[in-house]
C-alpha cells in the first residue's frame, strides 16, 4: 500500500499549494549570463577596437562588416560591386556570381528558356454565308462546319491521318474521302477535317470537289460552284485560277464546276494524276471528295481509279443507313480495282 509524501522544502518545513509556485525564480530574476567568462568569448569587440558611438543608428550597421566573403565557397567568383553616385540598388542581381549547383538546383530551374513565340492573332471561327450560295443546305453545313472543327474526334481523326501519312517512307499528303452510296457524311468530312488541319496545325490545306455526281463542297464555304474541276479538265481554266478562298487562309478549294455532259471525252488517268501530283506539291495536305464507290455515270471521275493514285483512303458509313453488305461491296470494289481502304469512319452525327 503506497503513501502519498508530503512535499517539504529545504528546513524540513511542509510546502503548501499557495506559496508552491512562490518559491521557483522568475525568469525576470534570473541573469542568464550568471557565471559565464565573457572575455573569453572570441565574438566580443577587442580591446583595440573603438567602441561604437551613442548615436550610432542600426540601420548605418554593415551585417557582412569583418567577414572575409573569400572563405564562403558559394559567392566565389562574385564580381564586387562599387556604390559610386547614382547607385541603383535594384539594378544589382542577388545571385550573380553565385554557383547554384552548389544550392542542387537544376540549371534549367533557374537558366532562361527561348522566348515565347508572339501570339498568334485570334483567327475567324465562323464560315459566313455569302451572297453566292444562300441557299438552305449551303446555311445549315456552314453552320455545322463553324462548331464541328472543333470536336474532340475530328482532333483525333486528323491527328491518325497525320501521323499516318508521316509515318511513310515517300512524303505523302493526298486524302481520298468517300463512301459506298449518297448522304453518308463524306462531303462534310472533307470540309472539316480540312478546316481542322489547317487551324491547329497552320498546314496548307486544299480540297477539291470530285463528286460530279452530286457536288456539295462548295455550300460548304459559300462559293461560286463555276469555274472549278470541270473547266480544268476542258482546258478552259488552269488548276491555279480556280483555286477559291474558304474563309480561313491556309484552307483553299476547287469546286467541282459547272456541269457539262461533254466532260467524259476530257477525263483521262494521266490528266487526274498528275493535276493531284501538282497540288501534292503547292499544299501540305491534299483532301479528295468523290461520288460514292457503288453508283457511277459517264460523266464521273471513277472514285476507283482515284483510290489508287491517292496516298490515303477513308471510307465513311452512315447509321441506320449503311448496311453491312453495302460496306462489303465497296471495300471489295476498292480492292479488286488496286486500291485499299486505309481508314473507316462511322458518321453518327452528320
Amino acid at each position: 500500500m503506497s503513501r502519498k509524501k508530503t512535499p517539504e522544502n529545504r528546513n524540513d518545513s511542509e510546502i503548501t499549494t499557495s506559496d508552491l509556485f512562490g518559491t521557483i525564480p522568475k525568469p525576470i530574476d534570473i541573469d542568464p549570463f550568471d557565471g559565464i567568462d565573457m572575455e573569453g568569448i572570441s565574438i566580443s569587440r577587442s580591446s583595440t577596437e573603438e567602441a561604437p558611438p551613442e548615436d550610432l543608428e542600426i540601420s548605418s550597421i554593415s551585417p557582412l562588416e569583418g567577414i572575409d566573403l573569400e572563405d564562403i565557397s558559394i559567392l566565389s567568383g562574385r564580381p564586387e560591386v562599387g556604390l559610386g553616385e547614382g547607385y541603383d540598388v535594384d539594378s544589382i542581381n542577388p545571385l550573380t556570381g553565385i554557383d547554384m549547383k552548389d544550392l542542387g538546383v537544376k540549371p534549367e530551374d533557374y537558366q532562361d528558356g527561348p522566348a515565347p513565340p508572339p501570339e498568334k492573332p485570334d483567327r475567324q471561327r465562323e464560315i459566313p454565308p455569302t451572297p453566292e450560295d444562300s441557299s438552305e443546305i449551303g446555311g445549315l453545313l456552314r453552320n455545322k462546319l463553324s462548331k464541328a472543327y472543333r470536336y474532340a474526334e475530328v482532333n483525333r481523326i486528323r491527328e491518325n491521318v497525320v501521323k499516318a501519312l508521316a509515318l511513310q517512307t515517300q512524303k505523302q499528303k493526298t486524302v481520298m474521302i468517300t463512301s459506298p452510296h449518297d448522304d453518308a457524311g463524306n462531303t462534310f468530312l472533307v470540309s472539316v477535317l480540312g478546316f481542322n488541319a489547317a487551324y491547329f496545325t497552320d498546314m496548307s490545306v486544299i480540297l477539291i470537289d470530285l463528286n460530279m455526281r452530286r457536288p456539295f463542297l462548295h455550300k460548304a464555304f459559300g462559293v461560286t460552284l463555276a469555274g472549278g474541276f470541270n473547266e480544268i479538265a476542258m482546258n478552259l481554266l488552269d488548276w491555279r485560277d480556280a483555286i477559291k478562298d474558304t474563309g480561313l487562309a491556309e484552307v483553299k478549294i476547287i469546286t467541282a464546276g459547272e456541269p457539262s455532259r461533254e466532260l467524259s471525252f476530257f477525263l483521262n488517268r494521266a490528266f487526274i494524276k498528275n493535276m493531284i501530283n501538282d497540288l501534292s506539291n503547292e499544299f501540305d495536305l491534299v483532301f479528295i471528295d468523290t461520288s460514292p464507290v457503288l453508283f457511277s455515270n459517264i460523266s464521273n471521275v471513277d472514285p476507283v481509279y482515284l483510290s489508287t493514285v491517292c496516298d490515303m483512303v477513308i471510307l465513311v458509313v452512315q447509321d441506320k443507313m449503311t448496311s453491312k453488305a453495302m460496306l462489303i461491296d465497296a471495300v471489295d470494289t476498292i480492292k479488286d480495282g488496286g486500291g485499299e481502304i486505309d481508314g473507316i469512319v462511322y458518321n453518327r452525327q452528320f
